[in-house]
């Protein structure tokens, strides 16, 4: 029998019908000073027993079981009479489950009581009864109570009817629970990549919170006790919206000893050939494992360790040179990665509801070929070697059930470090192929973050209050030699290859330049590697869920928010959601009506920060020449300060915070208990959002500089802006056996930035359209079900149309040093410049006249991964207790099984079972053909992978 510890008491659920509200914190000193005044008020009055008649007293007997109906020993049951005007306060009678969970209190008086059970593992739970006469001699009033497992966020519920019109269960929010959870891989890559495709598209892709903090790292799927998707979509407490996000919940230490072992194995042998290239000998093995138990009467423990190797490749698919001649190059480079993570955990349980839990979190990554793959070449390949470490520290408080707050702490420190297998210039040859020395050089990145979290909430009899703060702190020092070793850039391999015949045959550089060979752009930074930036974000927030009728809920919220580093310091973002229940009165509703609209701002990263450090012209210089006549020769930098004026990076002094307004409305239909439709309806428009241009490039028509010279300066502004509507319909089931889950989503996104450079720097509005994330149509589906022979079947499903891609020339043709410009729509088609694409006839070398091809006009072909799972569970050892039935129930007309104390899961999972080659985008860039052919530009440069089947098990106690 398992009897899990927790650190995060959580009080009951008054309604299940209503919803469980999340819980949250107040200041670690209104904690302290509360805690030792109710301590004091409590010592000051002795309560006393009321009693009646001996003939009227009562007995109340009932078991306390965990949520999977398991009995729980030794639970702590505190029965306190409530006070009414002529009794005062009561004394409390206590007792304790015992090894069979059940408890029993004789003596009683007839009355309303309020019961507090708690136990070592689980949230407390607290409910009123009312203990009435006894209907005979021996007669025992019979209560069963169920203990919740604690989470991160501690929940109550608010009011004693009425549907269930809570924010966090709106139609597109999933709830994953570890029977759910064997629809995802035990890959964390892979799990990480699930998650995402659950969660749906959004503006600003997924954002990850493990046990209440932002990361990307996440645990290994035996250490993940729940996953909550796309809850409460329009909650103040977060600064991005409840769309795509996905958080995730840890196990806690338990009371008893428990623990497992789990791994599995795939090699080349047993899967499918890449359709890219032929792959060399490949495996993967994972091997992991979690120990839970006791330390003590109030301490518990839980470690989960975890160790990755694979043994995979990185695949080519460019167009070189061989000699002088342009061959298509199709490679798969061996690469080998291990990934070790190690999570130990300690947990006390203190008096007066108390709970402390303390974390340390260790993942190293290592990896032989890093930045290999597509066009990039396997020269340009760097050792990469991560090292993160986390400390937490979680205090949490509850007054009662209705008054909670808890203060979180967390300190990452990581460390990102990057060899260059090469530092011989880079070579870049626009829709080609990447080649020479890995641009980023050698980097040693170090990055420490601080965060505090303190949140305090109370629940009133049909409102509940939350309110708390966020201070976050972050340093990055980074020594980092990039572009160190020099780069330069062809227009196209053509040019390329005209060069390199010029040199051979001993051309002079304006010979190879009139014959159409020459780099377009050489570029070269010398200075001070290292920089040192910081940064501090802060945030308070106060919300209240108001259950204004039974049937009707108003969940209304205010946000303030500031960051150092830019000028704009006080965001307020406020919240709204409102959500009806339409259906008669006393009878569930039929329909659920669902409204709201709120603000959300984003940040200023470290990593832009770091980019303006370096580049103000003092710390580094960036040189940059255009068509350079010195290939292959790199230049001293005295040579090129004395002739070329260094590129400046800098931030635009009015630089404001990105801002989205998120608005969305919806409509949940309930068949029965067991199933759900639902029609969703969101528009996000975000304004302000981060772009970078060059401010000094030559302006349209005169090709005068505004700020003179020739250097270019990049300048981080807040002009961009994208609009997505969103269309999604979700249904599910869940009954016995089989749990099904889809939904289908249409999106609109369009935009006038990516976050980097525009096609134009003085007019932005001519970028506008399709974004680079717009995924017009997506399907996902998964599926859980117990098949014949006791066998259970996972299936998880998601198909997606292309996304688009930008198509460009692959040259700089009005100056501003960025090679993002779009062909024109060809009117001459006897030009040699004339390209045909499957997307149209466009001209390489636009004329007066010509329109511009729209942004992102291409389309990469549809994705469609099936991953499917089959497992069998063997039990063994010693028999465990049965559940205890309550009071009157029915005997079930299947035997219960049997448990046992010991289980072996035996499974495969096969990666896109169906064996479809999924590729990423193409480039984009025209590649010149000769007359009459068309493009072959749109050929995909690389797959995700071909089926694999892993052999894998999970033995635990």
């Amino acid at each position: 029998m398992e009897t899990k510890f927790a650190v995060r008491a959580r009080p009951p659920a008054f309604n299940s019908r209503y919803r469980f509200l999340r819980c949250r914190r107040a200041s670690f000193s209104t904690f302290l000073l509360v805690l030792v005044f109710t301590h004091l008020l409590a010592a000051q009055q002795p309560p006393t027993i009321p009693r009646t008649d001996p003939g009227a007293m009562a007995t109340l007997t009932g078991t306390v079981k965990d949520p999977a109906g398991y009995l729980i020993p030794h639970a702590q049951i505190t029965l306190t009479a409530v006070p009414t005007a002529t009794s005062g306060s009561s004394a409390a009678m206590v007792t304790t489950s015992d090894d069979a969970g059940v408890f029993r209190l004789a003596g009683l008086a007839v009355g309303s009581y309020s019961l507090l059970v708690q136990a070592t593992g689980f949230a407390l739970i607290q409910q009123n009864l009312v203990v009435t006469e006894p209907r005979g001699e021996g007669h025992a009033q019979r209560i069963d109570v169920t203990l919740p497992i604690p989470t991160a966020e501690m929940q109550v519920s608010v009011g004693d009817e009425g549907d269930d019109t809570a924010p966090e269960h709106n139609g597109s929010a999933i709830v994953l629970r570890p029977a759910d959870l064997n629809i995802l891989s035990d890959d964390p890559d892979t799990m990480k990549q699930q998650l995402e495709a659950i969660a749906g598209p959004s503006t600003d892709g997924a954002h990850f919170y493990i046990d209440g903090f932002e990361g990307t790292r996440l645990p290994p799927k035996s250490d993940i006790r729940e996953i909550r998707i796309n809850s409460n979509l329009y909650s103040a407490q977060y600064d991005t919206p409840g769309q795509a996000r996905i958080e995730i919940f840890t196990k806690p230490g338990a009371g008893t000893l428990h623990g497992g072992l789990w791994g599995n194995y795939s090699n080349s042998i047993l899967n499918a050939q890449d359709p890219i290239a032929t792959q060399p000998a490949y495996s993967h093995s994972q091997l992991g494992g979690y120990l839970s138990g006791p330390l003590g009467k109030h301490l518990a423990s839980n470690a989960n360790f975890s160790r990755n190797m694979y043994s995979d490749s990185s695949f080519v698919k460019a167009t070189v040179l061989d000699g002088l001649n342009v061959v298509a190059l199709t490679q798969a480079i061996p690469n080998k990665r291990t990934q070790i993570y190690f999570d130990p955990r300690i947990d006390f349980q203190g008096p007066f509801h108390t709970a402390i839990s303390l974390r340390y979190i260790v993942s190293h990554e290592a990896q032989a070929v890093g930045g290999v793959g597509g066009l990039v070449l396997a020269s340009e390949a760097y050792r990469l070697d991560n090292t993160s470490q986390t400390m937490q520290m979680l205090a949490t408080k509850s007054f009662g059930a209705k008054t909670v707050n808890e203060l979180r702490f967390q300190y990452t420190r990581t460390r990102n470090n990057e060899f260059a297998a090469s530092t011989a210039p880079t070579i870049n040859v626009q829709g080609a192929f990447n080649g020479g020395g890995a641009p980023g050089g050698t980097t040693r990145d170090n990055q420490d973050t601080y965060e505090l979290q303190d949140y305090f909430s109370h629940v009133f009899k049909k409102s509940f209050l939350r309110a708390g703060g966020r201070l976050r702190i972050l340093r990055d020092a980074s020594d980092a030699t990039s572009g160190f070793n020099g780069a330069y850039t062809f227009a196209t391999i053509g040019a390329y290859q005209l060069t390199l015949q010029g040199i051979a045959q001993g051309l002079t550089p304006a010979q190879i330049r009139a014959s159409g060979g020459g780099a377009s752009l050489f570029s070269l930074s010398v200075g001070t590697p290292k920089a040192k930036v910081s940064r501090v974000d802060g945030a308070v927030y106060v919300e209240d869920d108001w259950k204004v009728t039974p049937k009707f809920t108003a969940s209304i919220g205010l946000r303030v928010e500031s960051q150092t580093v830019i000028s704009d310091h006080f965001d307020v973002a406020p919240r709204i959601s409102l959500a009806y229940a339409v259906g008669p009165k006393g009878k569930p509703a039929r329909f659920t009506l669902r409204a709201g609209s709120g603000i959300f701002y984003q940040r200023f990263s470290t990593g832009s920060q770091l980019r303006i450090a370096r580049g103000n012209g003092v710390v580094q210089q960036q040189y940059q020449v255009e068509n350079p006549d010195f290939y292959p020769l790199i230049p001293s930098p005295a040579a090129l300060g004395a002739s070329v004026p260094p590129a400046i990076t800098q931030m635009d002094p009015n630089l404001r915070a990105p801002y989205s307004v998120f608005s969305g409305l919806g409509i949940d239909h309930p068949f029965g208990k067991v199933a759900n439709l639902s029609v969703n309806y969101t528009n996000t428009h975000l304004v302000h959002a981060f772009e970078m241009r060059n401010i000094n490039a030559p302006m349209p028509g005169s090709g005068v500089r505004p700020y003179g010279g020739t250097n270019a300066i990049y300048e981080y502004g807040s002009e961009g802006l994208s609009n997505q509507q969103s269309l999604r319909i979700n249904s599910s089931y869940r009954k016995g056996p089989i749990s099904f889950y889809t939904y289908y989503s249409l999106s609109f996104n369009d935009s006038n930035t990516n976050g980097g450079f525009p096609s134009n720097s003085y007019d932005q509005h001519v970028d506008y359209g399709r974004a680079a994330n717009d995924i017009r149509h997506q399907m996902y589906a998964y599926l859980n079900a117990d098949l014949p022979f006791k066998i259970h079947t996972s299936t998880n499903a998601v198909l997606r149309s292309g996304a688009p891609f930008n198509i460009t020339v692959g040259q700089d043709l009005n100056g501003d040093t960025q090679y993002n410009d779009r062909p024109t729509y060809a009117t001459d088609l006897t030009r040699a410049s004339v390209v045909t694409t499957r997307w149209g006839v466009f001209d390489t070398q636009p004329i007066a006249g010509q329109k511009t091809i729209p942004i992102n006009l291409g389309t990469a072909p549809a994705s469609l991964q099936v991953d499917q799972r089959l497992s069998r569970s063997f039990n063994f050892g010693p028999k465990l207790p049965d559940a205890p039935k309550a009071a009157g129930a029915k005997t079930p007309a299947k035997p219960v099984p049997v448990r046992r104390r010991y289980s072996f899961d035996a499974y495969v999972y096969a990666v896109n079972v169906l064996n479809h080659a999924n590729y990423t985008n193409p480039s984009g860039v025209l590649i010149p053909v000769q007359a009459g052919q068309r493009s072959t530009f749109g050929i995909p440069t690389a797959d995700q992978g071909a089926r694999a089947l892993l052999f894998g098990g999970f033995f635990s106690f």
